[in-house]
C-alpha cells in the first residue's frame, strides 16, 4: 500500500465532507487509530463513514474479514464499530508441525439479519467469515 504523503490533520475536511478529529486515545498515547480510512483512490473518509460503507457492503458480501471483540460477543470493523453479533463460538486445539494451535470458530448474525460462519485465532484477533449458504469454493 502506498504511503500517503499528504495525510490529513485535525481540522481538515475529508472526502466524505466531515472534519477530521483525531481520537483522544491517539492524542494521549502518541499512537493508535488515525480517525480516518484511506480508500483505494487514496482519498480519506472519517471512521463513521467507513463504518457506514462496511454496513452497506455487508448486504451483498459473500466473504468478510473483521475482528472478534475482546469479550467474544461481537464482530467489529477496523474503527471498532459492531458489524455482527456472535450467536455461538467454540475453540479447538490441534497440533501443527508439533506446535499447539488454537482456532476459534464463530457463528454470527450481521446488522441486516444474515447469518455468517468463520474462524480465527481468538478473541481480539481477526476472523474470516463466509455468508451462510455459500458452497465451498465461493458460490
Amino acid at each position: 500500500m502506498p504511503i500517503v504523503i499528504n495525510s490529513p490533520r485535525d481540522g481538515d475536511t475529508l472526502a466524505c465532507g466531515h472534519v477530521l478529529v483525531t481520537p483522544e486515545a491517539t492524542k494521549r498515547l502518541g499512537f493508535g487509530g488515525t480517525g480516518y480510512a484511506i480508500l483505494p483512490d487514496e482519498s480519506c473518509i472519517c471512521y463513521d463513514c467507513a463504518h457506514a460503507r462496511d454496513v452497506e457492503a455487508l448486504r451483498t458480501a459473500e466473504h468478510w474479514v473483521a475482528y472478534l471483540s475482546a469479550d467474544g460477543k461481537q464482530i467489529h470493523d477496523w474503527p471498532g464499530y459492531a458489524l455482527m453479533t456472535v450467536t455461538r463460538s467454540w475453540e479447538t486445539e490441534s497440533r501443527v508441525f508439533g506446535r499447539l494451535s488454537h482456532t476459534t470458530w464463530i457463528r454470527a448474525v450481521d446488522t441486516h439479519g444474515a447469518e455468517w460462519h468463520g474462524r480465527g485465532p481468538g478473541r481480539g484477533m481477526y476472523v474470516r467469515l463466509t455468508r451462510k449458504g455459500l458452497k465451498r469454493g465461493g458460490r
